[in-house]
This record gives structure tokens, C-alpha cells and sequence, in this order.
């Protein structure tokens, strides 16, 4: 009886380490398969305030990336410029995805945010906008972010496209 009890908890044992060993080989590889999005990206946009004056306006937009002991997060900024008013955005998010592609999810509205205390800007886990890797090409999906977006907003076509580029970092 004793050699059947010994020999089920050398069993349990050596299963619940290959276990724990491929949880986190497989935590490991995700993170250093995102390591490679961290950093910023920006976008930039002009656009006529009105058909009748060529005045433009300007949206700009910043996203940061970094890495912190349990997962990918981001800020999100986008400051508007819409009949001389500023509207100002910033998000907190999460990242999830691979080398290839990430999602930027809403968390929470942050401080800097025009509506901070007043009403959150989008739905806790709602999608921002995801990100894609082609070759050298970064591919912008745009999700509740869009809105935001003049440009992109009042065109159907533009929900896909290049838009956001990698900032490279200052080494000064």
C-alpha cells in the first residue's frame, strides 16, 4: 500500500513540474515575442475644418508601449484640434498579441483625459486598434479609436490602412 501512495505522489509530482515548467516556457515565449512591439508609434493627421475654408486642423496621435512584470500595457494620447478647442484623449491599455500582430484594449480613462471624472471615453476592454507586422509595413486596424479620428471616421475604406509609424528612440 505504501509503494502504491509513493509511487501516485512521484507521479503527481513529476506531472504538476512538467506542468509548471510549460507554463512558463509558454509566459516566456510570449514575452519575449512582444518584447519586440515595445517602444512608441505615432500618427499624424490634417484636415480641412470646413469645404469652404483651407484652414487645416490637426489630430495627433501617440502610443507607448512597455513591458511590466505581469504583461504588455500602453498609453494612449490623441489630442484634436476641432474649431480652435482642444480635445484632448489618454488611455490606459492593455497589449496582447504576438510578434506579428497586438491588440490595444481600454482599461481605463487616465488623468490627462479632457472626460477624466466625468465618464469613461470607451468601454472597459473595448478594442483601441490593432496593430500588424508586413514585412516592413505597419498595418493600423482601427477600432473604437477611430472615432476619434477625423480622417478615418467619415470613410468606410480607411478602417485598414498605414497609418501609425515606429518612433525610433533619441540616442543623443
Amino acid at each position: 500500500m505504501k509503494k502504491r501512495y509513493l509511487g501516485f505522489l512521484m507521479m503527481f509530482l513529476l506531472l504538476g513540474g512538467i506542468i509548471s515548467n510549460f507554463r512558463m516556457h509558454h509566459k516566456n515565449a510570449q514575452h519575449e515575442n512582444l518584447d519586440c512591439w515595445i517602444g512608441e508609434y505615432r500618427y499624424t493627421e490634417s484636415f480641412a475644418r470646413s469645404e469652404e475654408s483651407a484652414e487645416e486642423e490637426y489630430a495627433y496621435y501617440n502610443i507607448t508601449i512597455w513591458k511590466q512584470e505581469d504583461g504588455y500595457y500602453a498609453i494612449v494620447q490623441d489630442e484634436n484640434y476641432y474649431d480652435r478647442s482642444d480635445v484632448i484623449s489618454w488611455s490606459f491599455a492593455s497589449v496582447s498579441g504576438d510578434e506579428n500582430n497586438i491588440d490595444i484594449i481600454f482599461l481605463q480613462t487616465l488623468a490627462r483625459d479632457n472626460l477624466y471624472g466625468i465618464k469613461k471615453r470607451y468601454q472597459e476592454g473595448e478594442l483601441l486598434l490593432s496593430l500588424e507586422r508586413e514585412g516592413y509595413e505597419l498595418i493600423t486596424k482601427w477600432g473604437a479609436l477611430r472615432d476619434r479620428s477625423p480622417n478615418v471616421y467619415q470613410r468606410e475604406d480607411a478602417v485598414v490602412g498605414r497609418y501609425f509609424q515606429f518612433e525610433e528612440p533619441y540616442r543623443g
